[in-house]
């Protein structure tokens, strides 16, 4: 072998130990990246977990807040002040800013925020579906509601002619009609039905619900008061 060849080998083993070695740093830096970015990613823990129509009643108005900790986990999102949907009883034309403690979770197949003035006792619950795999059978009050699985049900002429309060509400983020409807003795609760409408420009000018029969809803609030009526809002989770 001459000293050429050697100096060629020798040549060649620096320059493929070089460029393994590069490879090797770069697979190691954009591991690194990735391990970096994901640290900065907060992840729901309920991202794969579901909610079933159970929670209406298990954890209805009146249950404790350790319960609901107890069933769902520690809150994605917890605030201090939330503005309900209605003014309570017609006391101020339109509803301020209460502070109230405001839980949000978000699991696969729904959002769901559950408030409480005394950090103790449960004063609303609000359902929004992310998939229509969610009923809200046991809260349907009045006949021919068709589907009773979010999204798939629709404003039914039942709802309408049993609605006590309703509105049509517009953020910078967010369009979407209330219909609260009350239910009789011995709960005396207040539900409420959220939705999107294309008819929303002819409910503005005729406030008249009955244009919002056969629009979807997709979400659901249950309470003892009308002030305590809180929709779950985009802007909440930025």
């Amino acid at each position: 072998m001459t000293t050429r060849d050697i100096l060629i080998g020798l040549v060649s083993s620096v320059v493929t130990g070089l460029a393994v070695w590069i490879i090797q740093q770069m697979y190691s830096n954009r591991r690194e990246r990735r391990r970096e970015e994901a640290s900065k990613t907060i992840k729901s823990p309920n991202e794969e977990r579901m909610v079933s129509e159970d929670l209406f009643w298990r954890l209805a108005p009146g249950r404790s807040i350790e319960l609901m900790k107890q069933m769902l986990g520690v809150p994605d999102i917890v605030r201090r002040t939330d503005t309900p949907i209605f003014p309570n009883w017609g006391e101020v034309e339109e509803p301020e800013s209460t502070d109230t403690n405001s839980y949000i979770y978000i699991f696969k197949n729904a959002h769901v925020k559950i408030t409480s003035k005394d950090n103790e006792n449960i004063d609303s619950v609000t359902v929004t579906e992310a998939d229509k795999s969610l009923s809200v059978d046991s809260l349907i009050l009045s006949d021919g509601a068709g589907s009773a699985k979010l999204g798939e049900l629709k404003v039914w002429p039942g709802l309408i002619e049993n609605v006590s309060h309703h509105r049509y509400i517009r953020t910078r983020l967010d369009a979407f009609f209330a219909l609260e409807e009350l239910t009789g003795p011995p709960m005396h609760q207040h539900i409420t039905f959220f939705g999107y409408s294309q008819k929303s420009d002819a409910y503005e000018e005729t406030k008249d619900p009955k244009v919002l029969i056969g629009s979807p809803i997709d979400g659901v609030c249950i309470s003892d008061d009308q002030g305590d009526t809180f929709y779950i809002y985009e802007y909440e989770f930025r």
